[in-house]
């Protein structure tokens, strides 16, 4: 019985990360700070409090509890996107107790695939922030011009433009397209699509790493191409949408 409880716990544990991370689509898709707030707080229970209540019987269920609300309030008051502003694209972009904001700053020290796992994460981020802190409206032609002018300035920046990041880029120029009306947007939308197309280029799935980052480089190549391959009819519907 003692070997099978610690065989769980450590079960637990070593699923612990990825779970984690892909609590982070939640940052993508929605990030609300209430939801990812909930998510992590689950998380938190079955893969590190409940190990620890495994391993240790006699702990107070009522410290669990209390330590569990604590947390809980950690991951909503961090939130979903961290405060910095969108002009450095390295700076580090995702909720400071998100998987990739907590583990972003130490990258330099991980393998290869880590480290373009957490850039291309980060730089989601960014993008997924640029959409939310979008204006409600232009007041003048001018003024959407000068705005879409910083967009493309920032959106050029990132050394490594990752590929993965296309779909939200093109939520972001959609989203800005939404308040120049039918006709005028479209356009927007069908000319950034086949810039941004030529710029974000860097694929993950086509990346060669060394042989010691197996298994996870598998599935991290497998994961990002299934975006990166299929991306490009995505886009082709949407174009045929918009005309």
């Amino acid at each position: 019985m003692h070997r099978l409880k610690l065989f769980f716990v450590v079960l637990l544990l070593i699923l612990a990360l990825p779970v984690w991370r892909f609590i982070d689509l939640t940052v993508i898709i929605w990030p609300h700070p209430v939801l990812l707030s909930i998510f992590q707080t689950l998380w938190a229970s079955i893969f590190l409090a409940l190990p620890v209540k495994l391993l240790k019987p006699s702990l107070p269920p009522l410290r669990l509890l209390i330590t569990l609300g604590v947390l809980s309030l950690g991951f909503w008051y961090a939130g979903p996107l961290s405060d910095m502003a969108t002009i450095r694209p390295e700076f580090s972009h995702c909720g400071r107790l998100t998987y990739t904001g907590f583990i972003y700053p130490a990258r330099s020290l991980l393998s290869d695939t880590h480290q373009d796992d957490l850039e291309a994460r980060n730089q989601l981020c960014w993008v997924r922030k640029m959409v939310l802190r979008l204006p409600m409206k232009f007041d003048s032609t001018q003024e959407f011009e000068d705005f879409e002018k910083l967009i493309q300035q920032k959106l050029l920046k990132p050394e490594i433009k990752y590929r993965v990041s296309l779909p939200l880029i093109a939520v972001l120029y959609g989203s800005i397209g939404m308040t120049l009306g039918e006709i005028k947007g479209g356009h927007t939308f069908v000319k950034s699509l086949h810039f941004w197309r030529e710029q974000y280029t860097v694929e993950i799935s086509g990346r060669d790493y060394s042989v010691w980052n197996w298994p996870h480089s598998s599935y991290m190549k497998f994961e990002y191409g299934l975006v990166e391959r299929n991306w490009e009819n995505l886009i082709e519907s949407m174009v045929i949408e918009i005309n």
